[in-house]
């Protein structure tokens, strides 16, 4: 059988816990929460190692990144796979198989800007 990902993971905990996805529907709340475990990454870890500590709350950012996600666009799983797919695009392979990193990007940029500074990957 196949463990669920994280999407399946998440959907699941709030599925259990229908008081709390009604608390939950605010995005510049759960934005807010996103923050405030994005600072936590930085604090000292409380009873665990430094690694370990920053799984958890790398986990935590992850969880509220997913939910206000899901919350936004109805289908997180969706967003991530079409936001892969313009990032394909946007930063081609060939371009970064070695080499320095910084000009990579910079020819990458080249290939996606306009003479006009219009960005072709921009949705419109």
């Amino acid at each position: 059988m196949k463990s669920p990902n994280a999407f399946e993971i998440q959907k699941n905990f709030l599925d259990d816990r229908p008081v709390m996805r009604e608390n939950n529907q605010d995005i510049n709340l759960l934005l807010s929460m996103l923050v405030q475990e994005v600072a936590e990454l930085f604090e000292e870890p409380h009873g665990m190692s430094p690694e370990k500590y920053m799984e958890q709350e790398l986990a935590d950012v992850a969880i509220f990144a997913i939910s206000a996600l899901e919350l936004l666009t109805g289908d997180a799983h969706l967003a991530i796979r079409e936001k892969q797919a313009r990032n394909t695009l946007k930063y081609p392979a060939v371009l970064f198989q070695s080499g320095d990193y910084e000009a990579a990007k910079a020819r990458s940029k080249e290939q996606w800007i306009t003479e006009d500074n219009e960005d072709f990957y921009r949705e419109e």
